[in-house]
């Protein structure tokens, strides 16, 4: 996942809701050994998540609630459709989902994955046949990011859930490289990636 390199502005610089502070927070009374905690959630701000009052009774998930609730959402999404998955395919998607959202390798700024990307990618691979991508990731807006290699040859898909996909072929050969980058609609990319990563394997075969 990319890390972005943003400078920390200062306090004084983000404006805060025009709210009393009794509305998050009650005070101990004197003599009180009660200590009520204000509510607080981790607000997006110009590609930054800082802490900030929530409103009463809103109940705020822990890092690791939120990694397991959409974890279970992508994999109830798969499940959908398990008559097009074999038993391999769909334990090796659950792993890769698992080690993609592990909360002892994610950061606060990480973004979780879109749900309609998450699906769009299920799509193409049960459409496309296809399900032995080399890496899988999350972009900083959420979108699926796939890459396929073969030897020299790199191909990359990003799926961002608005119905195309973003893609980018490097041919490697004794000649040299070639690049090629797109953009299609989801069906269409399931037959360009087959053709594409034919003619990968093609040049590795050419190489050996």
């Amino acid at each position: 996942m990319i890390m972005p390199v943003v400078s920390t502005p200062s306090f004084r610089d983000f404006t805060w809701p025009q709210q009393s502070v009794e509305q998050h927070v009650r005070l101990p009374t004197s003599g009180s050994s009660d200590i009520v905690r204000p509510r607080q959630q981790l607000v997006p701000l110009n590609g930054l998540r800082i802490l900030a009052p929530t409103p009463a009774g809103q109940i705020v998930k822990s890092l690791s609630e939120q990694l397991f609730d959409k974890s279970v959402q992508l994999k109830v999404q798969i499940s959908q459709f398990a008559m097009h998955l074999s038993r391999e395919d769909r334990s090796r998607t659950f792993q890769e989902i698992d080690r993609l959202l592990n909360v002892e390798d994610w950061y606060e700024e990480d973004q979780l994955p879109n749900d309609v990307a998450f699906q769009e990618l299920v799509k193409w691979a049960v459409y496309a046949k296809n399900y032995d991508w080399t890496s899988l990731g999350i972009s900083n807006s959420g979108a699926m990011l796939v890459a396929w290699r073969v030897s020299q040859s790199i191909m990359t898909a990003t799926f961002s859930g608005v119905r195309s996909v973003r893609w980018t072929v490097r041919m490697g050969s004794k000649d040299g490289d070639s690049s090629i980058v797109g953009q299609s609609p989801l069906l269409d990319f399931a037959r360009q990636s087959d053709f594409y990563l034919a003619e990968m394997r093609s040049r590795h075969l050419e190489t050996v």
